[in-house]
């Protein structure tokens, strides 16, 4: 019989979503090899999310993204660093990114043994040189999840685990909690947390929709709002906070362990296909999200206390980052639709949360 993996590495270097999506194969991972040594590879700007994670065994940070923008000195030592790392130090590799960048670190490591996509999976096919074993294609009509999932059945784990262990320092929870604290008229009622940011432009909804519907769930649903943004959207969202006529709240600028900590004790997230949808879903908070150039049934919010508005159009998951009309995808969605959503989720999802 082959012996089982000894020292393992997951590559997986971005986004918040992604990497999120990923933490239940890092889990069922863990069961089928409890006695290996396991490793993640991530980018920086996502490394909180495996904070403490209880099933890794090592966590190396890699700035990628900068070393590219800002190639030096400094660049060079980080990545001679993370080469001798990674070299000839595992015996099996999990490539779960599917790009060649992500492709040339797995060859990288001179591993004996690395699992990647079939080539119609990977977002850059060039990628699958680099890999020795391919799972079967699987296409974008199974969720992310599984499809992070199935690498480590094909590995063969006979049982998974869909769970998504998120843990933040002390002093991030103890600062939410300070925070939500000190305005009891916030969690007198159930907060609804509106994020209104999106990581490229093909996915934004007109702002001022956005402040009709929390005006809307305020008036009508007697909630509170609560504005959340992340980096470089303080000025977007002071605009929509301007256009909003009912009393809401914007929250403070948080780290990424801060937004975990605040997204846990919201009772219900709106937004787009975003990075908060699904930090709010691996916590269990039920979710209202809006799509269009993304597929829902790829890379909705994993659950089943979700959903999901989208109205179709011929040009729909294109995934494009620009859009030659008028991004019909999105601008098609009304106010009321989004709000019949909202209804449903109150009706159907909030009630545990709100009792």
């Amino acid at each position: 019989m082959n012996q089982p993996p000894q020292y393992i590495l997951i590559i997986k270097l971005s986004s918040l979503g992604d990497v999120i999506h990923a933490l239940p194969a890092l889990r069922t991972l863990r069961q089928l090899y409890p006695k290996a040594y396991i490793a993640w590879i991530v980018e920086e700007k996502c490394k909180d999310l495996l904070y403490n994670n209880p099933d890794l065994d090592e966590l190396i940070v890699v700035r990628i993204h900068h070393w590219r923008r800002h190639w030096n000195r400094q660049s060079w030592r980080e990545f001679k660093a993370a080469l001798k790392r990674i070299q000839g130090q595992f015996d099996l590799v999990i490539e779960m990114q599917g790009l060649i960048k992500t492709g040339v670190i797995a060859w990288l490591t001179h591993a004996p043994r690395i699992i990647g996509f079939d080539k119609r999976d990977c977002r850059e096919r060039l990628n699958t040189w680099f890999t020795h074993e391919k799972i079967p294609y699987m296409g974008k009509q199974i969720h992310v999840v599984d499809r992070y999932l199935a690498m480590i059945q094909a590995l063969g784990a006979e049982t998974v685990t869909k769970e998504f262990p998120l843990r933040v320092p002390d002093e991030a929870e103890s600062k939410i909690e300070a925070y939500w604290k000190s305005d009891p008229e916030l969690p007198a009622k159930p907060v609804v947390a509106i994020h209104h940011g999106v990581g490229f432009p093909t996915k934004r909804w007109p702002m001022e929709r956005f402040a009709q519907l929390g005006d809307r769930i305020t008036q009508e649903l007697g909630f509170n709002v609560l504005l959340t943004w992340g980096p470089g959207e303080e000025e977007t969202v002071k605009k929509l906070s301007s256009q909003m006529q009912e009393k809401h709240w914007v929250s403070p600028k948080n780290t990424l362990h801060e937004s975990i900590a605040m997204l846990k004790r919201v009772s219900l997230c709106i937004g787009c296909d975003t990075g908060p949808m699904h930090l709010s879903a691996a916590q269990g908070v039920p979710t209202v999200s809006l799509f269009g150039p993304t597929n829902p049934v790829y890379s909705r919010p994993h659950g089943s206390n979700h959903e999901v508005v989208v109205k179709l159009q011929p040009c729909s998951f294109c995934h494009k980052h620009s859009c030659p009309t008028n991004i019909e995808c999105m601008t098609s969605i009304t106010v009321d639709d989004v709000f019949q959503a909202v209804q449903t989720s109150v009706q159907n999802h909030m009630n545990a949360r709100t009792s």
